[in-house]
C-alpha cells in the first residue's frame, strides 16, 4: 500500500530476471550435457564455445529485461485502492 513506484518496478524486474537466469542456467547445463548431439548440427562452432554461450546469454537477459519493462510500468501506474477493490 505504501510502496513507491520504483520499488514496484524493481520487484517486477527482479522476478522476471530471476526466472530468465534460472532458465539460462538450465539451458546452458542441458546444452553442455547434449553437446555431442549438438556438435553434428553446428558448423565451424564448437558446442562449448564460451563467446557464443556468453553472447547468447546476454541477448536472452536483455530481451527478458525489455519484455518485463511493460508490465513493470503498468504496475507502477495502478492505484493501490483500485487494485485492492478489484480483488
Amino acid at each position: 500500500m505504501g510502496a513507491r513506484s520504483h520499488d514496484i518496478a524493481r520487484l517486477v524486474l527482479r522476478e522476471a530476471l530471476l526466472l530468465a537466469a534460472l532458465a539460462l542456467l538450465l539451458g546452458f547445463g542441458t546444452s553442455l550435457v547434449l553437446s555431442r548431439v549438438l556438435q553434428s548440427l553446428l558448423f565451424e562452432v564448437t558446442p562449448t564455445d564460451p563467446v557464443t554461450l556468453a553472447s547468447a546469454g546476454c541477448v536472452i537477459l536483455v530481451v527478458s529485461a525489455l519484455s518485463a519493462l511493460l508490465p513493470a510500468r503498468r504496475a507502477m501506474r495502478v492505484d493501490p485502492r483500485v487494485a485492492l477493490r478489484y480483488e
